[in-house]
């Protein structure tokens, strides 16, 4: 996946470069980097020399993003809402990618089932042993765990809670989905979550020894465009929201193409995101040792109690 789309790039950059001084500066066009190469190829085939395709590992939010006006194109919501503000604009989603859990058979509930994010979390087979990407590369499944809390009326903390919890299930936050899919596939993990494109090869491989369940939510990916942009990334993001290029696109990425309106407030994006950093990242396997040890605590409270107790009732005098 990776390696073509930065073969593509490079490629069309050179083209670009030889054409230094007779034309404008290509449009960059940034695209996670879990993306089919056949997206960028199809993106080529439209545009030519007028784009580079960047495929990115993750958006670094920390400072503003557009520095080189662009579009950014099947990004996570979360993500996009956090870039808002950020000399990024959000256009629209018109993507929906399906969330799945990959793993040996009845590892988490039965074949054909639709698991719950709290079913997974608390499964204590997967400890040490459940394939997550870390939000910045795509903040696609956390947002969806932490929207199911919220639609059954239990509140952010009920979320977060949910979050550390699977923070503590996790081997550790990956850096890729191809990463996370070659560890699964090698045996190192037993199930990864994420949308259903990323495990496609390694599925393949695994044949019956890996099943995939869905998890309730969606991941909606959208079309961005900074907000310095010029005339022809203006022009070039209308065209890709046309609806056959819309189809072509999510035909190519793997994805649905389903129109989803923006609900995710910036602030609010940005609130939840400070809150994974303090109080999710690496922090989920200290909150559950600590609680392990609470329980220890008060159940050996609690049986100091009940001996007391046994004991004030064996000397207390029989009624008469």
């Amino acid at each position: 996946m990776t390696a073509p789309l930065r073969r593509l790039s490079a490629g069309v950059l050179t083209a670009v470069c030889a054409l230094r001084g007779q034309q404008a500066q290509p449009v960059v066009i940034c695209v996670p980097v879990a993306a089919p190469a056949r997206v960028g190829e199809l993106l080529v085939e439209w545009y030519g020399a007028e784009i580079v395709v960047d495929a990115a590992a993750a958006l670094s939010l920390a400072a503003p993003v557009a520095a080189e006006p662009g579009i950014w194109l099947l990004w996570d919501e979360w993500t996009l809402a956090r870039a808002a503000g950020m000399g990024v604009r959000l256009l629209a989603l018109p993507f929906r990618d399906e969330l799945v859990f990959v793993a040996a058979p009845d590892t988490v509930g039965d074949a054909g089932t639709v698991l719950t994010w709290e079913a997974v979390a608390m499964a204590p087979s997967l400890h040490d042993r459940l394939g997550l990407v870390a939000p910045e590369v795509d903040g696609g499944p956390w947002l969806a765990a932490l929207q199911q809390r919220l639609t059954r009326g239990e509140g952010v903390d009920a979320g977060i809670a949910l979050w550390t919890t699977l923070d503590a299930r996790a081997h550790r936050l990956y850096g890729s989905y191809d990463e996370l899919a070659r560890d699964l596939g090698a045996g190192r993990l037993g199930a990864g979550i994420g949308p259903r494109q990323p495990f496609a090869s390694v599925l393949r491989v695994a044949g019956p020894r890996l099943q995939v369940q869905r998890l309730p939510g969606a991941c909606a990916r959208g079309i961005a465009i900074a907000a310095a942009a010029g005339a022809r990334a203006q022009r070039i993001a209308a065209e890709l929201r046309a609806p056959d290029r819309l189809r072509a696109l999510a035909a190519a990425a793997g994805v649905t193409a389903a129109d989803t309106s923006a609900s995710l407030d910036p602030a609010l994006a940005n609130e939840w995101w400070q809150r994974f950093e303090t109080h999710v990242r690496g922090r989920g396997r200290g909150v559950e040792q600590l609680a392990d040890r609470l329980d220890l605590v008060f159940g050996i409270g609690f049986l100091v109690c009940a001996w007391f107790l046994y004991r004030a009732l064996r000397r207390a005098p029989e009624p008469s």
